[in-house]
Protein backbone atom coordinates (compact mmCIF):
# COMPACT_ATOMS: atom_id res chain seq x y z
CA UNK A 1 0.00 0.00 0.00
CA UNK A 2 1.48 3.29 -0.75
CA UNK A 3 1.77 6.63 0.93
CA UNK A 4 -1.62 8.50 -0.15
CA UNK A 5 -4.06 4.69 0.09
CA UNK A 6 -2.38 4.42 3.77
CA UNK A 7 -3.17 7.91 5.00
CA UNK A 8 -7.08 7.80 2.71
CA UNK A 9 -7.51 4.97 4.64
CA UNK A 10 -6.60 5.89 7.92
CA UNK A 11 -8.63 9.06 7.72
CA UNK A 12 -12.12 7.17 6.75
CA UNK A 13 -11.29 4.70 9.57
CA UNK A 14 -10.75 7.00 12.07
CA UNK A 15 -13.95 9.86 11.11
CA UNK A 16 -15.56 6.62 11.98
CA UNK A 17 -13.99 5.12 15.42
CA UNK A 18 -12.25 2.68 13.52
CA UNK A 19 -8.46 2.40 14.10
CA UNK A 20 -7.16 -0.07 11.84
CA UNK A 21 -5.07 -0.15 8.26
CA UNK A 22 -7.82 -1.59 5.61
CA UNK A 23 -10.10 -4.29 7.73
CA UNK A 24 -12.69 -4.29 11.14
CA UNK A 25 -10.97 -6.99 12.16
CA UNK A 26 -7.55 -7.48 14.01
CA UNK A 27 -6.56 -11.11 12.06
CA UNK A 28 -7.28 -12.05 8.71
CA UNK A 29 -6.65 -15.79 9.71
CA UNK A 30 -7.08 -17.34 13.08
CA UNK A 31 -6.93 -20.72 14.29
CA UNK A 32 -8.95 -22.97 16.70
CA UNK A 33 -9.67 -26.43 18.19
CA UNK A 34 -12.57 -29.08 18.27
CA UNK A 35 -14.64 -28.31 21.25
CA UNK A 36 -12.75 -25.20 22.78
CA UNK A 37 -13.94 -21.36 21.74
CA UNK A 38 -12.77 -18.49 19.30
CA UNK A 39 -12.90 -14.83 19.78
CA UNK A 40 -12.97 -12.49 16.33
CA UNK A 41 -11.87 -9.46 17.55
CA UNK A 42 -12.24 -6.52 16.14
CA UNK A 43 -10.48 -3.03 15.53
CA UNK A 44 -13.32 -0.89 16.64
CA UNK A 45 -13.54 1.53 19.47
CA UNK A 46 -15.88 4.39 18.83
CA UNK A 47 -19.41 3.79 16.82
CA UNK A 48 -20.85 7.30 16.62
CA UNK A 49 -22.79 6.46 13.34
CA UNK A 50 -23.24 2.75 12.73
CA UNK A 51 -26.73 1.57 11.74
CA UNK A 52 -26.20 -1.90 10.66
CA UNK A 53 -23.80 -4.64 11.88
CA UNK A 54 -23.97 -8.24 10.52
CA UNK A 55 -22.04 -11.33 10.77
CA UNK A 56 -21.89 -13.92 8.34
CA UNK A 57 -20.37 -17.46 7.57
CA UNK A 58 -19.37 -18.12 3.78
CA UNK A 59 -18.48 -21.70 2.79
CA UNK A 60 -18.06 -22.49 -0.35
CA UNK A 61 -20.77 -20.54 -2.64
CA UNK A 62 -23.32 -20.48 0.74
CA UNK A 63 -23.78 -17.74 2.55
CA UNK A 64 -24.66 -17.82 6.32
CA UNK A 65 -26.48 -15.59 8.33
CA UNK A 66 -25.45 -15.83 12.07
CA UNK A 67 -26.34 -12.64 13.46
CA UNK A 68 -27.98 -9.37 12.08
CA UNK A 69 -27.75 -5.94 14.65
CA UNK A 70 -29.59 -3.37 14.43
CA UNK A 71 -27.76 -0.81 16.49
CA UNK A 72 -30.19 2.49 16.84
CA UNK A 73 -33.25 0.44 18.34
CA UNK A 74 -30.42 -2.33 20.40
CA UNK A 75 -31.99 -5.28 18.13
CA UNK A 76 -30.16 -8.10 17.50
CA UNK A 77 -31.64 -11.04 15.30
CA UNK A 78 -29.12 -14.55 15.25
CA UNK A 79 -29.65 -17.08 13.35
CA UNK A 80 -31.26 -20.19 15.32
CA UNK A 81 -28.45 -22.79 14.34
CA UNK A 82 -26.29 -19.90 16.21
CA UNK A 83 -28.35 -18.96 19.01
CA UNK A 84 -26.94 -21.22 21.69
CA UNK A 85 -23.44 -20.69 20.33
CA UNK A 86 -22.51 -17.51 20.09
CA UNK A 87 -21.45 -14.32 22.52
CA UNK A 88 -21.85 -10.89 21.17
CA UNK A 89 -20.13 -7.64 22.33
CA UNK A 90 -22.19 -4.78 21.21
CA UNK A 91 -19.57 -2.19 22.12
CA UNK A 92 -16.53 -3.38 19.87
CA UNK A 93 -18.97 -5.95 17.97
CA UNK A 94 -17.00 -8.90 18.54
CA UNK A 95 -18.23 -12.67 17.88
CA UNK A 96 -17.03 -15.52 20.34
CA UNK A 97 -17.91 -18.80 18.65
CA UNK A 98 -18.24 -22.42 20.46
CA UNK A 99 -17.67 -24.98 21.30
CA UNK A 100 -16.29 -25.54 17.49
CA UNK A 101 -17.40 -28.18 15.31
CA UNK A 102 -14.98 -29.25 12.27
CA UNK A 103 -17.68 -28.06 10.23
CA UNK A 104 -16.88 -24.41 11.47
CA UNK A 105 -14.30 -24.10 9.29
CA UNK A 106 -14.36 -21.68 6.90
CA UNK A 107 -14.30 -17.33 6.04
CA UNK A 108 -16.63 -14.98 8.34
CA UNK A 109 -17.27 -11.87 7.06
CA UNK A 110 -18.67 -8.68 9.44
CA UNK A 111 -19.88 -6.18 7.89
CA UNK A 112 -21.00 -2.61 9.25
CA UNK A 113 -23.03 -0.03 7.42
CA UNK A 114 -23.17 3.79 8.80
CA UNK A 115 -25.90 6.21 8.41
CA UNK A 116 -24.63 7.43 5.28
CA UNK A 117 -25.35 4.11 3.69
CA UNK A 118 -21.26 3.46 3.53
CA UNK A 119 -20.25 0.03 4.15
CA UNK A 120 -17.20 -1.52 5.71
CA UNK A 121 -16.60 -5.16 5.50
CA UNK A 122 -13.70 -7.45 7.25
CA UNK A 123 -13.02 -11.26 6.48
CA UNK A 124 -11.06 -13.59 8.92
CA UNK A 125 -9.84 -17.46 7.69
CA UNK A 126 -11.02 -20.10 10.84
CA UNK A 127 -9.30 -23.36 10.86
CA UNK A 128 -10.57 -25.98 12.83
CA UNK A 129 -8.04 -28.41 13.82
CA UNK A 130 -8.74 -31.94 14.92
CA UNK A 131 -7.06 -32.35 19.29
CA UNK A 132 -4.42 -34.12 19.05
CA UNK A 133 -5.21 -36.56 22.21
CA UNK A 134 -8.61 -38.60 22.69
CA UNK A 135 -9.02 -40.11 19.54
CA UNK A 136 -12.14 -42.07 18.86
CA UNK A 137 -14.38 -43.14 16.23
CA UNK A 138 -18.12 -42.37 17.13
CA UNK A 139 -20.66 -42.69 15.01
CA UNK A 140 -22.28 -40.08 12.18
CA UNK A 141 -25.64 -40.49 12.87
CA UNK A 142 -26.26 -37.49 15.39
CA UNK A 143 -24.41 -35.37 12.94
CA UNK A 144 -26.21 -36.61 9.84
CA UNK A 145 -29.70 -35.52 11.58
CA UNK A 146 -28.42 -32.39 12.63
CA UNK A 147 -27.00 -30.36 9.56
CA UNK A 148 -29.76 -32.34 7.37
CA UNK A 149 -32.18 -29.86 9.95
CA UNK A 150 -30.45 -26.54 8.42
CA UNK A 151 -33.02 -24.05 7.73
CA UNK A 152 -32.66 -22.75 4.24
CA UNK A 153 -34.52 -19.20 3.41
CA UNK A 154 -35.67 -18.80 -0.10
CA UNK A 155 -33.14 -16.96 -2.30
CA UNK A 156 -34.25 -13.51 -2.78
CA UNK A 157 -32.73 -13.78 -6.72
CA UNK A 158 -34.52 -15.36 -9.31
CA UNK A 159 -31.52 -16.96 -11.06
CA UNK A 160 -28.36 -18.21 -9.32
CA UNK A 161 -26.28 -18.53 -12.65
CA UNK A 162 -26.28 -16.47 -15.63
CA UNK A 163 -23.74 -15.66 -18.85
CA UNK A 164 -23.46 -12.19 -20.59
CA UNK A 165 -21.47 -10.68 -23.18
CA UNK A 166 -18.18 -8.53 -23.10
CA UNK A 167 -19.65 -4.68 -23.64
CA UNK A 168 -23.27 -5.87 -22.72
CA UNK A 169 -25.28 -5.46 -20.05
CA UNK A 170 -26.60 -7.49 -17.33
CA UNK A 171 -29.80 -7.41 -15.28
CA UNK A 172 -29.94 -9.69 -11.95
CA UNK A 173 -33.43 -10.18 -11.35
CA UNK A 174 -35.07 -10.59 -8.17
CA UNK A 175 -38.03 -12.17 -6.81
CA UNK A 176 -39.34 -9.41 -4.33
CA UNK A 177 -42.81 -7.98 -5.21
CA UNK A 178 -43.33 -6.17 -1.28
CA UNK A 179 -41.11 -4.79 1.11
CA UNK A 180 -42.87 -3.37 3.71
CA UNK A 181 -40.35 -4.20 6.46
CA UNK A 182 -36.92 -3.47 4.52
CA UNK A 183 -34.29 -1.38 6.58
CA UNK A 184 -30.85 -2.23 4.45
CA UNK A 185 -30.49 -3.88 1.04
CA UNK A 186 -26.86 -4.38 -0.14
CA UNK A 187 -25.33 -5.34 -3.35
CA UNK A 188 -21.57 -7.14 -2.77
CA UNK A 189 -19.14 -8.58 -5.84
CA UNK A 190 -17.34 -11.68 -4.63
CA UNK A 191 -14.63 -12.74 -5.90
CA UNK A 192 -11.88 -15.22 -4.39
CA UNK A 193 -11.82 -13.67 -1.08
CA UNK A 194 -12.33 -10.49 -1.58
CA UNK A 195 -16.19 -8.75 -1.18
CA UNK A 196 -16.33 -5.28 -2.97
CA UNK A 197 -19.19 -3.20 -2.14
CA UNK A 198 -21.30 -2.28 -5.20
CA UNK A 199 -24.47 -0.59 -3.98
CA UNK A 200 -25.86 0.05 0.44
CA UNK A 201 -29.25 1.26 0.04
CA UNK A 202 -31.06 2.51 3.53
CA UNK A 203 -34.94 1.99 2.60
CA UNK A 204 -36.74 4.16 4.99
CA UNK A 205 -34.65 7.11 4.64
CA UNK A 206 -33.95 6.51 0.49
CA UNK A 207 -30.40 6.75 1.14
CA UNK A 208 -27.89 4.94 -1.43
CA UNK A 209 -24.31 4.98 -1.21
CA UNK A 210 -22.55 4.00 -4.68
CA UNK A 211 -18.82 2.22 -4.42
CA UNK A 212 -16.71 5.18 -7.01
CA UNK A 213 -16.14 2.26 -9.46
CA UNK A 214 -19.15 1.42 -10.20
CA UNK A 215 -20.98 4.67 -9.82
CA UNK A 216 -21.12 5.30 -13.95
CA UNK A 217 -21.91 1.29 -14.56
CA UNK A 218 -25.08 0.35 -12.85
CA UNK A 219 -28.63 1.06 -12.17
CA UNK A 220 -30.67 0.48 -9.54
CA UNK A 221 -34.66 -0.30 -9.03
CA UNK A 222 -35.44 0.61 -5.95
CA UNK A 223 -39.00 -1.16 -5.85
CA UNK A 224 -37.28 -4.30 -7.23
CA UNK A 225 -33.63 -3.86 -5.44
CA UNK A 226 -33.02 -5.09 -9.09
CA UNK A 227 -29.34 -4.31 -10.53
CA UNK A 228 -28.21 -3.76 -13.79
CA UNK A 229 -24.55 -3.64 -14.65
CA UNK A 230 -22.58 -2.48 -17.88
CA UNK A 231 -20.94 -2.27 -19.97
CA UNK A 232 -19.45 -5.92 -19.17
CA UNK A 233 -15.87 -6.23 -18.71
CA UNK A 234 -13.84 -9.87 -18.43
CA UNK A 235 -12.98 -8.82 -15.10
CA UNK A 236 -17.22 -8.49 -13.94
CA UNK A 237 -17.33 -12.17 -13.67
CA UNK A 238 -17.87 -13.82 -10.53
CA UNK A 239 -19.98 -14.03 -7.53
CA UNK A 240 -22.86 -11.04 -6.50
CA UNK A 241 -25.01 -11.44 -3.39
CA UNK A 242 -27.87 -9.45 -2.70
CA UNK A 243 -28.56 -8.94 0.97
CA UNK A 244 -31.74 -7.39 2.64
CA UNK A 245 -31.80 -6.70 6.63
CA UNK A 246 -35.35 -6.37 7.80
CA UNK A 247 -36.81 -3.99 10.82
CA UNK A 248 -36.69 -7.33 12.96
CA UNK A 249 -33.04 -8.10 12.13
CA UNK A 250 -33.98 -10.49 9.50
CA UNK A 251 -31.25 -11.25 7.21
CA UNK A 252 -32.33 -12.97 3.63
CA UNK A 253 -29.42 -13.57 1.28
CA UNK A 254 -28.72 -14.60 -2.43
CA UNK A 255 -25.91 -15.54 -4.79
CA UNK A 256 -26.09 -15.08 -8.43
CA UNK A 257 -22.90 -16.42 -10.32
CA UNK A 258 -22.08 -13.79 -13.37
CA UNK A 259 -20.02 -15.68 -15.95
CA UNK A 260 -19.04 -13.05 -18.44
CA UNK A 261 -18.07 -14.35 -22.39
CA UNK A 262 -16.07 -12.89 -24.67
CA UNK A 263 -17.56 -11.77 -27.80
CA UNK A 264 -17.19 -14.66 -31.05
CA UNK A 265 -15.02 -12.86 -33.85
CA UNK A 266 -12.01 -13.36 -36.50
CA UNK A 267 -13.61 -17.24 -37.04
CA UNK A 268 -10.86 -18.50 -39.16
CA UNK A 269 -9.35 -22.27 -40.90
CA UNK A 270 -5.96 -22.32 -41.82
CA UNK A 271 -3.95 -25.68 -42.71
CA UNK A 272 -0.44 -26.75 -42.04
CA UNK A 273 -0.52 -27.45 -45.67
CA UNK A 274 -0.66 -24.99 -49.31
CA UNK A 275 -1.80 -28.45 -51.21
CA UNK A 276 -2.27 -31.92 -49.79
CA UNK A 277 -1.44 -35.35 -51.64
CA UNK A 278 -3.93 -38.48 -51.37
CA UNK A 279 -2.92 -41.51 -49.48
CA UNK A 280 0.95 -39.13 -48.34
CA UNK A 281 -0.18 -36.32 -46.66
CA UNK A 282 -1.30 -35.48 -42.91
CA UNK A 283 -3.57 -32.20 -43.44
CA UNK A 284 -4.00 -30.42 -39.93
CA UNK A 285 -6.98 -27.34 -40.30
CA UNK A 286 -6.74 -25.64 -36.83
CA UNK A 287 -10.30 -23.04 -36.26
CA UNK A 288 -9.10 -19.88 -34.42
CA UNK A 289 -11.41 -17.19 -33.13
CA UNK A 290 -11.81 -14.53 -30.16
CA UNK A 291 -14.01 -15.72 -27.07
CA UNK A 292 -14.80 -18.39 -24.94
CA UNK A 293 -16.92 -20.93 -27.01
CA UNK A 294 -17.05 -24.44 -28.22
CA UNK A 295 -16.40 -25.29 -32.34
CA UNK A 296 -18.19 -27.24 -34.99
CA UNK A 297 -17.66 -28.51 -38.35
CA UNK A 298 -19.45 -28.91 -41.63
CA UNK A 299 -17.98 -29.99 -45.42
CA UNK A 300 -20.70 -28.19 -46.93
CA UNK A 301 -23.79 -28.25 -45.20
CA UNK A 302 -23.21 -31.20 -43.77
CA UNK A 303 -21.54 -31.93 -40.34
CA UNK A 304 -18.29 -33.24 -40.52
CA UNK A 305 -17.90 -36.62 -39.23
CA UNK A 306 -14.41 -37.66 -37.45
CA UNK A 307 -14.27 -41.57 -36.97
CA UNK A 308 -11.59 -41.27 -34.39
CA UNK A 309 -8.61 -43.19 -36.07
CA UNK A 310 -8.06 -41.52 -39.28
CA UNK A 311 -9.73 -38.44 -38.78
CA UNK A 312 -9.37 -36.91 -35.48
CA UNK A 313 -10.35 -33.94 -33.38
CA UNK A 314 -8.51 -32.65 -30.28
CA UNK A 315 -10.37 -32.24 -27.33
CA UNK A 316 -11.15 -28.72 -27.02
CA UNK A 317 -12.37 -29.69 -30.59
CA UNK A 318 -10.73 -26.66 -32.99
CA UNK A 319 -8.04 -28.47 -34.52
CA UNK A 320 -9.04 -31.49 -37.27
CA UNK A 321 -6.32 -33.92 -38.53
CA UNK A 322 -6.53 -36.13 -41.34
CA UNK A 323 -4.39 -38.61 -41.66
CA UNK A 324 -3.34 -39.91 -45.28
CA UNK A 325 -5.92 -37.86 -46.68
CA UNK A 326 -8.39 -38.35 -49.35
CA UNK A 327 -9.54 -35.90 -51.97
CA UNK A 328 -12.90 -37.13 -51.31
CA UNK A 329 -12.25 -36.36 -47.16
CA UNK A 330 -12.62 -32.37 -47.47
CA UNK A 331 -14.89 -32.12 -50.45
CA UNK A 332 -16.20 -29.09 -49.04
CA UNK A 333 -16.55 -26.25 -49.22
CA UNK A 334 -15.37 -26.50 -45.33
CA UNK A 335 -17.00 -24.37 -42.42
CA UNK A 336 -15.80 -24.04 -38.44
CA UNK A 337 -18.56 -22.55 -36.58
CA UNK A 338 -17.22 -21.20 -33.05
CA UNK A 339 -20.18 -20.56 -30.02
CA UNK A 340 -20.85 -19.45 -26.29
CA UNK A 341 -23.92 -19.89 -24.35
CA UNK A 342 -25.45 -16.67 -26.33
CA UNK A 343 -23.68 -15.69 -29.30
CA UNK A 344 -22.22 -18.02 -32.46
CA UNK A 345 -20.22 -16.91 -35.70
CA UNK A 346 -18.84 -19.33 -38.71
CA UNK A 347 -15.74 -18.90 -40.70
CA UNK A 348 -15.18 -18.21 -44.50
CA UNK A 349 -15.62 -20.94 -46.93
CA UNK A 350 -12.11 -23.34 -46.83
CA UNK A 351 -10.72 -25.26 -49.90
CA UNK A 352 -8.20 -27.12 -49.94
CA UNK A 353 -6.76 -28.85 -52.95
CA UNK A 354 -5.69 -32.89 -52.61
CA UNK A 355 -3.35 -33.46 -55.31
CA UNK A 356 -3.90 -37.22 -56.77
CA UNK A 357 -3.44 -39.69 -59.00
CA UNK A 358 -2.91 -40.67 -61.91
CA UNK A 359 -4.73 -43.58 -61.62
CA UNK A 360 -7.09 -45.74 -64.29
CA UNK A 361 -4.32 -44.71 -67.38
CA UNK A 362 -5.44 -46.49 -70.40
CA UNK A 363 -5.28 -46.20 -74.19
CA UNK A 364 -7.64 -46.26 -77.18
CA UNK A 365 -6.96 -46.26 -80.99
CA UNK A 366 -9.05 -45.17 -83.85
CA UNK A 367 -9.60 -48.54 -85.12
CA UNK A 368 -10.65 -51.67 -83.55
CA UNK A 369 -9.42 -54.18 -85.79
CA UNK A 370 -6.32 -56.47 -85.14
CA UNK A 371 -4.31 -55.18 -87.49
CA UNK A 372 -3.92 -52.03 -89.75
CA UNK A 373 -3.61 -51.83 -93.76
CA UNK A 374 -0.29 -50.38 -94.66
CA UNK A 375 -0.07 -47.45 -96.01
CA UNK A 376 -2.80 -45.95 -93.37
CA UNK A 377 -2.82 -43.82 -90.24
CA UNK A 378 -3.12 -44.72 -86.59
CA UNK A 379 -4.71 -42.57 -83.80
CA UNK A 380 -3.55 -43.44 -80.04
CA UNK A 381 -4.80 -41.48 -77.06
CA UNK A 382 -4.12 -41.82 -73.14
CA UNK A 383 -6.16 -41.15 -70.46
CA UNK A 384 -6.13 -40.71 -66.56
CA UNK A 385 -7.75 -39.93 -63.75
CA UNK A 386 -5.07 -37.29 -62.17
CA UNK A 387 -4.95 -34.11 -60.44
CA UNK A 388 -3.41 -31.54 -61.56
CA UNK A 389 -3.62 -33.16 -65.16
CA UNK A 390 -1.06 -35.68 -65.62
CA UNK A 391 1.84 -35.30 -68.49
CA UNK A 392 2.20 -38.23 -70.15
CA UNK A 393 5.15 -40.03 -72.12
CA UNK A 394 4.51 -42.82 -74.76
CA UNK A 395 6.37 -45.88 -75.02
CA UNK A 396 7.13 -48.14 -78.14
CA UNK A 397 8.40 -51.25 -77.47
CA UNK A 398 9.25 -50.29 -74.21
CA UNK A 399 11.46 -47.02 -75.43
CA UNK A 400 10.50 -43.46 -75.36
CA UNK A 401 8.93 -42.37 -78.41
CA UNK A 402 10.93 -38.55 -79.21
CA UNK A 403 8.75 -35.73 -79.06
CA UNK A 404 5.55 -37.69 -77.84
CA UNK A 405 4.24 -36.04 -74.99
CA UNK A 406 0.57 -35.12 -76.17
CA UNK A 407 -2.44 -36.61 -75.57
CA UNK A 408 -2.37 -38.01 -78.48
CA UNK A 409 -0.61 -39.39 -81.09
CA UNK A 410 -0.86 -39.98 -84.68
CA UNK A 411 0.67 -41.90 -87.11
CA UNK A 412 0.41 -41.81 -91.23
CA UNK A 413 1.31 -43.71 -93.52
CA UNK A 414 2.35 -46.46 -91.37
CA UNK A 415 4.39 -49.40 -92.43
CA UNK A 416 5.06 -52.93 -91.13
CA UNK A 417 7.99 -51.38 -88.72
CA UNK A 418 5.89 -49.50 -86.79
CA UNK A 419 4.38 -53.04 -85.75
CA UNK A 420 4.36 -53.67 -82.21
CA UNK A 421 3.61 -52.53 -78.36
CA UNK A 422 2.84 -48.82 -77.83
CA UNK A 423 1.87 -47.61 -74.24
CA UNK A 424 1.80 -44.24 -72.27
CA UNK A 425 3.32 -42.88 -68.96
CA UNK A 426 1.29 -40.39 -66.97
CA UNK A 427 3.06 -38.34 -64.40
CA UNK A 428 1.85 -36.22 -62.16
CA UNK A 429 4.01 -32.92 -60.93
CA UNK A 430 2.60 -33.18 -56.83
CA UNK A 431 2.52 -36.36 -56.22
CA UNK A 432 5.78 -37.29 -58.11
CA UNK A 433 4.07 -40.59 -59.29
CA UNK A 434 3.92 -42.51 -63.36
CA UNK A 435 1.96 -44.93 -63.95
CA UNK A 436 2.11 -46.93 -67.17
CA UNK A 437 -1.40 -47.94 -69.56
CA UNK A 438 -1.80 -51.34 -70.83
CA UNK A 439 -0.19 -52.63 -74.04
CA UNK A 440 -1.77 -51.73 -77.21
CA UNK A 441 -0.69 -54.26 -79.75
CA UNK A 442 -0.26 -52.64 -82.76
CA UNK A 443 -0.10 -54.93 -86.45
CA UNK A 444 0.84 -53.39 -89.98
CA UNK A 445 -0.08 -55.68 -92.81
CA UNK A 446 0.78 -55.12 -96.80
CA UNK A 447 -3.57 -55.36 -97.81
CA UNK A 448 -2.78 -56.83 -101.24
CA UNK A 449 -0.56 -59.61 -99.96
CA UNK A 450 -2.40 -60.33 -96.90
CA UNK A 451 -5.57 -60.79 -98.58
CA UNK A 452 -3.73 -62.94 -101.52
CA UNK A 453 -2.37 -65.00 -98.87
CA UNK A 454 -5.67 -65.27 -97.37
CA UNK A 455 -7.30 -66.47 -100.52
CA UNK A 456 -4.21 -69.06 -101.37
CA UNK A 457 -4.98 -70.53 -97.74
CA UNK A 458 -8.56 -70.88 -98.21
CA UNK A 459 -8.17 -72.96 -101.74
CA UNK A 460 -5.56 -75.13 -100.26
CA UNK A 461 -8.37 -76.15 -97.62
Amino acid sequence: MDFYNFMLHLLIFASLGCYSEGSLLLNNKINGVIGKYVTFKTTITLTPNFVIVTWNFNKGSEIAPILTSIVPSNTDNVDEKYASRISYNKTTFELQLGPLVKEDGGEYTLTIVTDKGQQLTGQVDLEVLEPVTDIMISSNLPEAVEFNNTVHLTSPLLNNKINSVIGKYVTFKTTITLTPNFVIVTWNFNKGSEIAPILTSIVPSNTDNVDEKYASRISYNKTTFELQLGPLVKEDGGEYTLTIVTDKGQQLTGQVDLEVLEPVTDIMISSNLPEAVEFNSTVVLTCSAKGSFTYKWKSGSVPLVVDGTRMKLNQVGNVLTVAEVRRTDLQGPIYCTAENALKSGRSAAFNLTVSYGPKKVSITQNTTDSFIKKGSYLTLACSAQSDPPAQFQWMFNGQEMPQKTTVNITLTNVQEINSGNYSCVAYNAKTKRYVTSPVAVVSVLDWPRFQTQNLTNFCLE
